[in-house]
């Protein structure tokens, strides 16, 4: 492996060593374990004076998604999810969707890295219908057959470095989950979004989720970074000349992250326990996750957040968010 090729402009990180995998399909070996490692964690902790100031970041909003649950909404979670997962689709499920269609209109979702595709079916139950979604992703997943089935969904094999010219026209609403850190160069994969915006000049939303440096503790070896502040405003300043702004919503909390390192991460990732407790007693750790997950929604807690959501939103008419 040639890690000088590992250093490269396009990413919001200082490197592109991917965890994924290293050449070709080989899983990574201890000693390029251990190089990642130590790679995320001084990426993570990077000065933030040797970087561009915050207060040059135009209109970057920090917020809480939601106050509560109500127990209907809880009730279309899988119980066997990580709470950091649970907070993503709870931000879902929780985005004003009403608001977004009488700004956009009927929603055109451009999915990328949308794995085995069942973010369609999620989105279009959350929002009470969307209008149309294209799922790209590098690997044909299983799944994909089944969803053939419903007319508004269109899966496609396609990298994260070249689709622009697969973004059909009346898109107006691009998202990703769990999908931008293992884009070895993620900033040109935003170019492309700006270069649409751009050619379009339409109104056009974007939601991204990705994982950030706490997370580094929960899932050890995942992708190629995690994002913190300095790497988020890289995106955010893609997008600044273009008559955009930016909220940023931290996914978790104190309680929900040491809930996922006692439940999961240790017994899952470090004993290797089969079968895990999530699998033993599904329903009594989902009640442990809702009960951290309701104590963490009100803090707002960036420090210990596992993920983010970052929502960029460009050419409005009115701000939605």
């Amino acid at each position: 492996m040639n890690l000088r090729n590992k250093f490269f402009r396009g990413s919001t990180s200082f490197h592109t060593f991917n965890a994924d995998r290293s050449e070709g399909e080989f899983r990574l070996n201890i000693i390029q374990k251990l190089i990642w490692f130590f790679l995320n964690v001084l990426n993570n902790n990077l000065p933030p004076k040797c970087f561009e100031s915050k207060k040059k970041i135009n209109n970057l909003r920090i917020k809480g998604f939601a106050r509560e649950i109500k127990e209907k909404e809880w009730d279309k979670i899988s119980h066997y999810s990580t709470p950091s997962r649970i907070f993503c689709d709870l931000f879902w499920m929780k985005l004003n969707w009403q608001n977004i269609k009488s700004e956009v209109g009927p929603i055109n979702i451009f999915d990328t890295g949308c794995g085995d595709g069942n973010y369609a079916i999620k989105l279009n139950d959350y929002s009470q219908g969307i209008n149309f979604y294209l799922g790209i992703d590098a690997i044909i997943d299983k799944n994909w057959k089944a969803l053939k089935t419903f007319k508004f969904i269109k899966l496609q094999k396609l990298k994260s470095t070249n689709f622009i010219k697969e973004i059909p026209k009346d898109t107006n609403f691009f998202m990703t989950q769990s999908a931008i850190e293992h884009f070895e160069n993620d900033l040109d994969y935003f170019r492309q979004i700006k270069e649409y915006i751009v050619n379009s000049n339409s109104n056009i939303i974007q939601v991204h989720l990705f994982p950030t440096p706490p997370s580094l503790w929960l899932y050890f070896h995942h992708g190629v970074r995690q994002y913190n502040m300095r790497s988020v405003m890289q995106i955010i300043k893609m997008f600044n000349n273009i008559n955009s702004y930016a909220v940023l919503y931290p996914l978790g909390g104190k309680h929900s992250f040491y809930y996922h390192l006692n439940k999961v991460t240790i017994p899952e990732y470090i004993l290797k326990r089969k079968p895990n407790i999530r699998g033993m007693n599904t329903n009594n750790y989902f009640l442990g996750a809702k009960k951290v997950i309701s104590n963490d929604l009100s803090k707002n807690s960036w420090n210990f957040a596992s993920f983010c959501a970052l929502v960029i939103h460009s050419n409005y008419k009115k701000k939605i968010f």
